[in-house]
Parts: C-alpha cells; structure tokens; sequence
C-alpha cells in the first residue's frame, strides 16, 4: 500500500481531516490535482488500495489513519460498494462510530470538503454529496440550452 499526503506527524489537531480512498493511484491523483489548484492543505492524506493488498491490512492502515485524524474527518471513496469502501464501512462499524464517509469522490468534492471544514459546517457531508453532484455536467446539453 502507498500512502501520500498529510504525515501522520504533521497533522493538525483542531482542522478535521480528509482521507481519500481509491483502487489504485486516483486518490494521490486528486490529492495532487486538488494542491495545484489551492495549494498545499493541512490533513488531507490519500491511502490508495494497490493490487495485490490484503482487505486486513488496508483496513489497519485506514484505522490508523482515522485515529491520528481529529474528530468530524471525513473519508472520500472512489465508488459505492468497493473495497475501500467495504473496509471503511467495516472500520466504522466496528468501533461504533458515525460513519462520515461519501463514496463518488472528485475535484469538485475534494474542494468543497476543504472548504466545509474551514466554515465549522455541522452538515459537511450533505455539502460535499451536494458539491459532487453538481459537479457532473452534461455540457453539451448545457451549451445546447444557452
């Protein structure tokens, strides 16, 4: 497993973290394509699930990750159903904690989950879902209405 990003060493106590999940390289993708675009950003940490990985350990690492995160992070997984998500899901489940996790993740997601946790938002996740959605766009469709 590769995991880029935030050091767990560095993080910041008082902002809620960010942990992208993704099969393979898309997680530090993003990561990096969401630094270009604001630059560096504390607690946001990409954990990427390569081929070959055991579910166990990718969860272990995610647990880790999660602890060392501030209360109200927020995980961001490539799709619905899996194995990064199965094994957040299993992680929240068996500690007994809110699952604070939306699956879909993109550039537009990521940004708005940045700036959600600056705004003490207590509806982050409904925001970034919203900011997800909204980011797909037929354009064109779009460029055939204007």
């Amino acid at each position: 497993m590769k995991e880029t990003g935030t050091k767990i060493n560095e993080i910041q106590s008082d902002i809620p973290g960010i942990i992208l999940l993704s099969h393979g390289p898309l997680a530090s993708g993003l990561l990096g394509t969401m630094e270009m675009v604001l630059g560096t950003v504390d607690n946001v940490t990409a954990l990427e699930l390569e081929e070959g990985d055991h579910p166990e350990k990718y969860r272990m690492r995610i647990a880790e990750i999660a602890e060392a995160m501030p209360e109200k992070s927020v995980f961001l997984m490539d799709i619905f159903g899996g194995s990064p998500f199965n094994q957040v899901i299993q992680y929240f489940l068996e500690n007994g904690k809110e699952i604070r996790a939306v699956s879909g993740m993109n550039l537009g997601m990521l940004i708005a989950a940045v700036n959600a946790r600056q705004n003490d938002d207590s509806d982050m996740i409904e925001e970034i879902a919203k900011m997800g959605k909204e980011a797909i766009i037929n354009i064109g469709k779009q460029w055939a209405e204007q």
